[in-house]
């Protein structure tokens, strides 16, 4: 109810809801709060309400977003900021507080697998933790999962790989370290998407393309090795059964 009204921008009842002891920092199922919501619209008498009844400053979405990245109103976002130099928050804790949930999932994951739980499970989407990871750029956790022998390329209800999650979220690190894993650049969603065509920032678009270039490089020279291979083994059966020349003296005529 009380993020309902921050949206809204309903000052009045986010009142009587505070005064009714509602949670300031209740989350929704993308783990915004109020302060988020509130902070993104730019309603800087709500964010200053909710800021004095204690609202976490420091709040971490699902995307690692905290209320102040998402200000765009310069008023408003100084409120934030103020705020936080007044309680000496500084650039050091931010960022271990954006941190928290990849190392909460890592730990997750290494508390299943001492348990002899599978890691490739799957959400009623068809969804792994391989793709959640990848999706939220959690670099740690999708080595680990790749490391423990993940497949890259498990697929979700609508045909999506870990890789087309990480190229929709503009996640380049992550979609470098799948590949060295040996996910398929050129596999498509069941909607015939590749993950290039998921990729909306140019910088993300660059880098699958450099992928696309190494692995078809790398089949080019595999390639080649068959085929020399393939005619190292037909020159030996082709010679394989001719005995050496005798020579008319019985020693090697070639030898010094």
């Amino acid at each position: 109810m009380i993020f309902r009204c921050a949206i809204d921008d309903n000052e009045n009842l986010v009142r009587i809801l505070l005064k009714y002891n509602a949670d300031v920092n209740a989350k929704d199922t993308e783990l915004w709060t109020p302060l988020h919501a509130a902070a993104c619209c730019g309603y800087i008498e709500i964010v200053k309400l909710l800021i004095a009844n204690g609202a976490d400053l420091l709040a971490v979405n699902s995307e690692g977003n905290m209320p102040y990245d998402l200000c765009d109103v310069e008023q408003t976002l100084d409120v934030i900021e103020s705020e936080m130099a007044h309680r000496n928050i500084t650039q050091e804790l931010i960022e271990e507080k954006r941190g928290e949930p990849e190392r909460q999932m890592l730990s997750d994951m290494k508390m299943l697998r001492q348990r002899g739980e599978p890691l490739d499970s799957r959400q009623p989407n068809g969804s792994t933790f391989l793709h959640a990871a990848a999706a939220n750029g959690y670099y740690d956790v999708v080595a680990f999962l790749l490391r423990v022998g993940v497949q890259p390329d498990l697929k979700d209800n609508e045909g999506w790989t870990s890789l087309h999650a990480a190229a929709h979220w503009n996640q380049t690190d992550i979609i470098e370290l799948l590949c060295d894993y040996g996910a398929m650049v050129e596999l498509k969603t069941f909607a015939g998407e590749t993950a290039f065509d998921l990729a909306e920032d140019v910088g993300t678009r660059a880098v699958i393309q450099t992928m696309q270039q190494q692995d078809h490089a790398k089949k080019k020279k595999n390639a080649f090795g068959l085929r020399d291979s393939r005619r190292q083994s037909k020159r030996k059966k082709k010679y394989e059964s001719l005995q050496p020349m005798p020579s008319v003296t019985g020693e090697n005529p070639f030898s010094a």
